[in-house]
């Protein structure tokens, strides 16, 4: 929490609360908003496809054909691919890091 020790109360009642506003500006500034809400409901809305279903993963499979060099890509780096424990291995690096500037 921020503390104002010489601040006028105004300042911090601002920052703390936002600037306060009439409710009559509020209420004239949403009337014209809803004047021209009834142009925009005839618009068509837009349409996102899920990106978490399996129909999304179906379509992709679909959609992307897997040339023979890619495939060839594919099969090199699965069959040489060795995985290692990366918290070791930054382990081993620290302890040769402390153990090297130390005489």
């Amino acid at each position: 929490m921020l503390t104002v020790a010489k601040a006028p109360i105004k300042i911090v009642t601002k920052t703390r609360r936002g600037i306060s506003q009439n409710i009559e500006n509020l209420r004239d500034s949403k009337k014209p908003q809803e004047e021209n809400g009834d142009l925009a409901s005839n618009d068509p809305k837009p349409y996102f496809q899920p990106t978490n279903g399996k129909k999304a993963n179906s379509l992709r499979a679909q959609q992307e054909a897997i040339s023979p060099q890619h495939e060839e890509l594919i099969k090199f780096i699965y069959d040489n691919f060795t995985p290692f424990d990366l918290e070791s291995w930054w382990g081993k690096r620290l302890f040769n890091t402390i153990t090297k500037s130390v005489p």
